[in-house]
Order: C-alpha cells, then sequence, then structure tokens
C-alpha cells in the first residue's frame, strides 16, 4: 500500500529539518572550532574582511546543509514507503523513530544553540572595541574567554588574560598578548614548557626583528628550541650568518638550505 499524500509530505518536511539541523549544529561546531584556533590568528584572519571569515562559511554551511536536508527527506520517505509496503509488524514503530530523530537536533538547536549563537553575535558584533570589562558580562563561559582573547588583539588590553579560567586558552591568550603587544614578559606566563611557550618567544623575535630573544635563558636552557628559534628567525628575514650559531647538524644545514630557497 503506497503511503498517503499528507504522510509523504509530513515526513519528507521532518526528514528534510532533520538533515539540515543536523548539519548545521555539525557545521557550526567546526566553524567555531576553527575560528577560535591559533591557526586563524596566525594568518592574520581576525583582522581580515568579514566577508572571508563569516558570510563565505555561512553560505557554504546553508548549502550543504540543505543538499543533506533533501538527502534525508529521499531517507524518511523511502522508510514509511518500505513501512507501508511490508506485511509485517515490526516492534518498534519506524513513525515513531523517525520522529525522535526529527525532535532531537531541532530540541538541540532551539534550546542550546540558538541562544548560544544570541550571545555569541552579541560578542562579535564588539569585538573591534571590547575591552576586559565588556567580556565580564558574558555568560558563556567558552564565549567569555574567546571575549577576553579578542581584546587582548583589538583593545591591547593586557588585563584580560588574568581572567581567564582554561590553562590552554590563558596560555593562547598569553601569546596573543605578547605578540600583539610584543613583550616576551607575557611568554613567561605561558604555562605550557614544551612548545607553546618556546614559540611564543620564537613569534615574537620574528616581529621585533631581534634576535637576542633566542638566547633568553629559557630558550638557551634547551638546545632544540635555541635551534628552532634560530632558523625561524634566519629563514624569514634571509640571514643565514644565524644558522652557523645551530648546534645540531642536520638543523643547522636546514637551516642553511632553507635560507638559499628564500633568496
Amino acid at each position: 500500500m503506497e503511503p498517503k499524500r499528507w504522510v509523504k509530505v509530513l515526513f519528507s518536511v521532518m526528514g528534510f529539518i532533520f538533515g539540515f539541523t543536523l548539519s548545521l549544529i555539525v557545521f557550526i561546531y567546526i566553524f567555531f572550532k576553527i575560528s577560535s584556533s591559533k591557526l586563524v590568528a596566525d594568518l592574520n584572519l581576525r583582522l581580515l574582511a568579514p566577508v572571508v571569515i563569516y558570510i563565505i562559511p555561512i553560505a557554504l554551511t546553508i548549502l550543504i546543509s540543505i543538499a543533506l536536508g533533501l538527502g534525508s527527506a529521499i531517507m524518511f520517505l523511502r522508510i514509511i514507503k518500505k513501512q507501508q509496503q511490508s506485511n509485517k509488524h515490526p516492534k518498534i514503530n519506524p513513525y515513531i523513530v523517525l520522529f525522535i530523530l526529527f525532535l532531537l537536533p531541532v530540541l538541540y538547536l532551539g534550546w542550546v544553540l540558538i541562544p548560544y549563537l544570541e550571545e555569541y553575535a552579541n560578542v562579535v558584533s564588539h569585538s573591534y572595541k571590547v575591552t576586559a570589562s565588556d567580556c565580564a558580562i558574558v555568560e558563556n563561559l567558552m564565549l567569555k574567554e574567546e571575549c577576553y582573547i579578542n581584546s587582548v588583539i583589538r583593545s591591547k588590553d593586557s588585563t584580560a588574560c588574568d581572567k581567564i579560567q582554561t590553562i590552554e586558552t590563558k596560555d593562547t591568550c598569553y601569546n596573543y598578548a605578547a605578540e600583539f603587544l610584543l613583550d616576551t614578559s607575557y611568554c613567561d606566563e605561558i604555562s605550557d614548557s614544551y612548545y607553546y611557550k618556546y614559540k611564543c618567544y620564537s613569534d615574537v623575535s620574528i616581529k621585533t626583528k631581534n634576535i637576542s630573544i633566542c638566547e633568553n635563558d629559557y630558550i638557551k636552557n634547551n638546545s632544540t628550541h635555541s635551534d628552532n628559534c634560530y632558523i625561524e628567525y634566519a629563514t624569514f628575514f634571509d640571514e643565514p650568518e644565524f644558522c652557523e650559531i645551530i648546534k645540531d647538524p642536520n638543523t643547522k644545514k636546514r637551516c642553511i638550505e632553507g635560507s638559499k630557497l628564500s633568496i
């Protein structure tokens, strides 16, 4: 038996909403992860026009979500057609299963994600002038900490990093503070002593064109960090003479070859 027209329309719409909403949630999550990552800041995407970091990803997200929504609509429709044509009576009604599938992402979007997006939009709208005091009113912890990072970048508010609770985010904030305020004292505050801290000193040495930063006590006490700092500086500024300071022969060779390639 063929399902009634209104049943087909209803479940097609439900399928589309399910696929569209689920896809939207996934892409929004990915977008927030990428937009708040160190990679984005390193590429200075935070300082580019909103069309690059907001409008284009949002447009692509909507298009892909529509495509997946249509795919889900076809899937829902096939399931109810198969059920109508079958003489068997399954223990779990597929109509109920489909309805629950439809309901879960919709409820999540309405109760969790939309309020979060409203708060995010409020933070972003003030991101060009935000200060640490502005961020204090933000309720969501992740958005609040993102706001504090923005206050360092936009307003050069160096007090913001002290207010961040998450260790990893605080390290990221101190790294930005050091880069934007050109002050290695913020690198001293970074807790990650393996990679992040060294990279902070290295980045500031390049931004200030000050090779002596590669000779501070923290970097000098670790030959790997010291060599990496010199190689990054030498290859960035095409100054192979600094490659001679490098202790590890393989790293020294890479440094000299890298400098030649960049000439």
